[in-house]
């Protein structure tokens, strides 16, 4: 199947993202690269991205991508939804790990947000 690729920067209809989640099996890598505005726009304030070595695969080292995501000044975290707490980390996680930029920013709307049950449990 033919599948037409485009940059996220060229197709991004939303100015300012304060957040953008990411898991693309392994891609990471190009989509990162094909995002290099959005990376750098200081109203991105965190990506939340699933490193979980599925890049190997198509030769993408998530390393890199790790280092390429804080030389951009973000840092690696995780997250305790139940305690609404933010973990920061010396790597990537073995699963979905958030790349904040703006920590202040995040840990206010974190305080500031209203609870809501996820299967009758208040977060």
């Amino acid at each position: 199947i033919d599948v037409r690729v485009e940059r996220f920067d060229d197709i991004v209809v939303i100015d300012r993202p304060t957040l953008i989640k990411m898991d693309v099996e392994g891609y990471e890598t190009e989509v990162l690269n094909g995002m290099e505005t959005a990376l750098s726009n200081n109203h991105l304030k965190a990506i939340i991205i699933e490193l979980i070595t599925a890049g190997g695969r198509y030769d993408y080292d998530e390393l890199l991508i790790h280092k390429k995501l804080l030389s951009l000044g973000y840092a690696s975290y995780s997250y305790n939804p139940h305690k609404r707490s933010l973990h920061q980390l010396e790597t990537f996680g073995i699963l979905n790990t958030i790349y904040i930029k703006d920590i202040d920013f995040v840990s206010n709307r974190l305080k500031s947000a209203e609870p809501f049950n996820v299967r009758e449990q208040l977060i």
